[in-house]
C-alpha cells in the first residue's frame, strides 16, 4: 500500500526505487500494489493492483497474501489484523507506540533504515512464515 495521510505518504521516488528493489529481490513473487480510495498509484500503476472501496473485500484480499508492506496508516493497521505479517514503514510517528504486532510484523523508521533494510527485513519474515 503506498499511500498514506499527510507526512507520512512517502514519495513518488521513494515507491519507484522501492518497488524497483522489491522486483530485483523477489523476481518470483508477485507484487501488488492495493490502491486508495483516491485509485491512485505512486508507483505510476507499474504493478498489478487492487482497487476496492469495500474494507472487507480489501481485509481478505490481504489475508490472502504473504506479506504486507505499507506506511504507517489504517490500511498497514487493518493488514496486520487479518494475520498478514506485516511491515510498517515509520518516519513521522513513533513506531514503539504504533507498530504492526503478530505475525512476525515489524516496524521499519525509514529514516534510520535503508531500502535495502527493509528488503533483508521482508526476506527474514518470508523464510520464517
Amino acid at each position: 500500500f503506498t499511500n498514506a495521510t499527510g507526512r507520512k505518504c512517502y514519495t513518488e521516488d521513494w515507491w519507484e526505487s522501492f518497488y524497483q528493489k522489491l522486483k530485483t529481490a523477489f523476481p518470483n513473487e508477485n507484487i501488488v500494489e492495493v490502491l486508495p480510495v483516491e485509485n491512485i498509484s505512486k508507483i505510476n500503476f507499474q504493478a498489478q493492483s487492487f482497487y476496492s472501496k469495500d474494507i472487507r473485500e480489501i481485509t481478505a484480499f490481504i489475508a490472502n497474501t504473504n506479506i504486507f508492506i505499507g506506511a504507517d496508516s489504517g490500511i498497514m493497521h487493518l493488514a496486520a489484523a487479518s494475520q498478514t505479517p506485516t511491515i510498517g514503514l515509520f518516519s513521522v510517528t513513533n513506531p514503539e507506540v504504533y507498530a504492526p504486532y503478530g505475525n512476525h510484523s515489524k516496524a521499519i523508521h525509514t529514516d534510520k533504515n535503508s531500502q535495502e533494510d527493509i528488503v533483508n527485513s521482508i526476506r527474514e519474515i518470508i523464510n520464517q512464515v
